[in-house]
């Protein structure tokens, strides 16, 4: 999230505003609705090439397609547009999950410090008492 500050919450909210799920955008049109500048636009088309090719944290889109167009002139820098989507639901993970997931709750059961120590205690006895020591 350090190289992408804010760029994740500004594609949600471009998404939503336009109620949209599937979207082909531009970076110029983010560049208008945000009043962005030009060295963060090259920081937004990194972001969009990134989610061309793997999920970046908790952002509930990704890019499909990325279609390049002829610039006016020869000298005009690439200008590319992207097929935005909402990724499927069963890839978002929702701070439920997140939750569930570092507590374990639903796979094992929670140890104590005082729970721990006795576990490891009676197995190191155990194998005190095969060895004879």
């Amino acid at each position: 999230m350090r190289k992408y500050p804010g760029i994740p919450e500004l594609l949600e909210a471009y998404m939503e505003e336009n109620t949209a799920d599937e979207r082909w955008v531009t970076v110029q049109e983010l560049r208008n609705r945000f009043g962005l500048t030009r060295y963060q636009s090259n920081t937004v088309s990194g972001f969009l090439r990134r989610l061309m090719f793997g999920s970046f944290g908790q952002c509930p889109y990704t890019v499909l397609r990325i279609e390049h167009a002829e610039g006016i002139s020869p000298s005009s820098p690439p200008k590319c547009r992207y097929l935005v989507t909402r990724r499927p639901r069963a890839y978002q993970k929702t701070p439920a999950d997140i939750s569930t997931r570092l507590t374990g709750t639903q796979t094992h059961d929670v140890f104590t410090d005082s729970a721990a120590i006795e576990t490891f205690n009676r197995v190191l006895l155990k194998k005190r008492d095969r060895n004879g020591l």
